[in-house]
């Protein structure tokens, strides 16, 4: 909000680097960023995973992108519970709240259907870019002219694709041996 203040029409830029986000905090960003009439650039590096991918896909369309060797982990958000029988069912009852709520709004920002993300997130599912720019949670990745193929060795290029195909979600069995 400080930076929409200092300049109403310049980009924000929020590069993301994390292993996942408790729930709340991730709801959090992403109401700031709806809030916001400024566009908001994210850009993903190092590892990004669980509801962190949320804020990532919460970018400005067109302005979402990815670092070449950046990795993305699509998973269900997580939740604990301890106590009495009904503290455990009230909390487990907020963990699926939240649960819904992040997929649907996930579904929204990729362009996906509510079912194609239960079933993306129900599994740990890695991203490389090419499979992410499938997947509809960025929209680039951030190409470098210093290095030839981006920086990523051929070999890992080559695994991109099959990634990108289980990123489809007809293949994920084939390409992880998991439904």
């Amino acid at each position: 909000m400080a930076l929409q203040a200092a300049d109403p029409v310049a980009d924000i830029v929020l590069q993301i680097n994390s292993p996942g986000a408790q729930v709340h905090s991730v709801l959090a960003l992403t109401d700031v960023i709806n809030a916001l009439s400024c566009p908001v650039r994210t850009v993903a590096f190092g590892f990004v995973a669980g509801t962190s991918n949320l804020l990532l896909a919460s970018g400005a369309k067109g302005k979402r992108g990815m670092m070449p060797n950046a990795r993305l982990m699509l998973q269900q958000p997580f939740g604990y519970a301890a106590g009495s029988a009904p503290e455990v069912h009230v909390t487990a009852t907020e963990v699926s709240r939240n649960l819904q709520v992040v997929n649907t709004m996930l579904a929204a920002r990729c362009g996906r259907t509510l079912q194609e993300v239960e079933e993306a997130t129900d599994r740990d599912m890695y991203l490389g870019g090419e499979a992410a720019v499938a997947f509809g949670l960025v929209d680039e990745v951030v190409v470098s002219g210093k290095f030839p193929g981006n920086g990523t060795p051929e070999p890992l290029r080559e695994a991109g694709v099959k990634v990108a195909e289980m990123a489809k979600l007809a293949n994920k069995r084939a390409v992880t041996g998991y439904d």
